[in-house]
């Protein structure tokens, strides 16, 4: 009798890379250079890129926030131009975070909240009600150890709620290391560390107004060099300033032409068919809505002379408004 032979078994196609071996991503020959190459190359990037270094292992962590590495994150916040110099008892990477980084310091999520020089932080709502204690100032609202609130309004970092009451607040941590500070202070050298922290207050007031006037002056001429350039491109592609006389009331119009980053070619190769639909369709809307006022009201009607008028005080107002 035959037996029947069984057939051997297929074999599974398995993956060559080992299980639990972890793939190693772009940064790989990175972190085989020398560290002198690294730091040199970290000498030349953005603070914010750097911050974002410092968290990618530990090996760049330990690496770009030992004291040593103090100059490249000089020279890195050197690249960004007029950025107002890093404050004395402020390390330079805590100013390149609170700077350029768009998180909250309690939870870490993205947050659109103020940068504030004086806490040294940006907290999103959540964490700011967690973490701080409000304070009316024309009241007696807080007291520890003989402070009234007005007094600990004048030498503890503060800032305003954003409401619309305008109550300020303090970081309950801030509180904590005051008190502590007071205690070991002896009693006929306390007034003059008094006047220490009120002049470290006023010098903090100080850093956030030159942060806001630097922010929105680069802010501002960011987003005028992206439209120039845009503008430029689309006279190229045919279009003409009265073309874009007709866009300038449009919101999506203004927020693609007005960016705050500079131009690609990646950029504008997505931004210009967008930018061409814009102008196709407000110039037919435009020719068929002159046709109806033209039908409506003759030229020497007294409603046509205003027309030009009202069109240049709509386009102030917008112009303002992006501002």
């Amino acid at each position: 009798m035959e037996t029947k032979s069984t057939p051997a078994s297929k074999k599974r196609k398995t993956n060559n890379s080992k299980k639990g071996v972890r793939s190693v991503g772009k940064l790989r020959h990175v972190l085989e250079l020398p560290v002198e190459v690294v730091l040199e190359i970290a000498r030349h990037l953005h603070p914010a890129n750097l911050v974002q270094l410092s968290r990618v292992s530990k090996r760049f962590r330990s690496l770009l926030m030992s004291r040593a590495s103090r100059p490249v994150w000089q020279s890195s916040l050197s690249t960004v131009k007029d950025l107002p110099p890093c404050p004395a008892n402020f390390s330079e990477p805590a100013y390149a975070r609170l700077c350029f980084l768009n998180e909250c310091y309690g939870c870490l999520a993205p947050t659109s909240a103020t940068r504030d020089f004086v806490i040294r932080g940006r907290y999103c709502k959540p964490c700011k009600l967690n973490r701080s204690l409000m304070v009316d100032a024309a009241e007696i609202g807080y007291n520890a150890d003989g402070f009234s609130a007005p007094d600990l309004l004048a030498v503890l970092p503060h800032t305003y709620s954003g409401s619309a009451d305008q109550r300020k607040y303090f970081l309950k941590k801030d509180l904590v290391k005051f008190l502590v500070d007071a205690a070991t202070v002896e009693d006929e050298c306390f007034e003059e560390w008094l006047e220490t922290q009120r002049s470290e207050i006023m010098a903090r007031v100080q850093q956030q107004i030159a942060y806001n006037i630097w922010y929105n002056q680069g802010y501002r001429s960011m987003k005028r060099a992206f439209q120039d350039i845009a503008e430029s491109r689309l006279r190229s592609a045919g279009w003409t300033p009265e073309d874009f006389k007709l866009v300038e009331w449009t919101k999506t119009f203004r927020q693609l032409t007005r960016q705050k980053r500079e131009m690609t070619e990646r950029i504008w190769t997505n931004l210009l068919p967008k930018l061409n639909e814009i102008l196709r369709l407000r110039k037919e809307e435009d020719a068929s809505g002159i046709s109806k006022i033209n039908s409506q009201f003759p030229p020497d009607h007294w409603f046509m002379q205003y027309i030009p008028s009202l069109q240049s005080l709509a386009l102030t107002i917008i112009a303002d408004a992006d501002d």
